[in-house]
């Protein structure tokens, strides 16, 4: 199983999260998708988010 040596690792290292880039097809075009690098597209999604979250935050107020 290509997983197998996951499991006998010793050391247990804090794994990152796989990126789930579902969401990222509501807000990027596919020329977009296909043209910005992941890295560069989950900085704009996330500051997009953080946008998103004042706007909603700020309707509370």
């Amino acid at each position: 199983h290509p997983y197998a040596r996951l499991y006998a690792r010793k050391d247990v290292t804090k794994r990152r999260k796989i990126w789930n880039h579902v969401l990222e097809k509501s807000l990027f075009s596919p020329h977009e998708l296909s043209t910005l690098g992941a890295p560069h597209r989950r900085t704009i999604y996330i500051a997009s988010l953080e946008a998103h979250i004042d706007r909603l935050h700020s309707q509370l107020l």
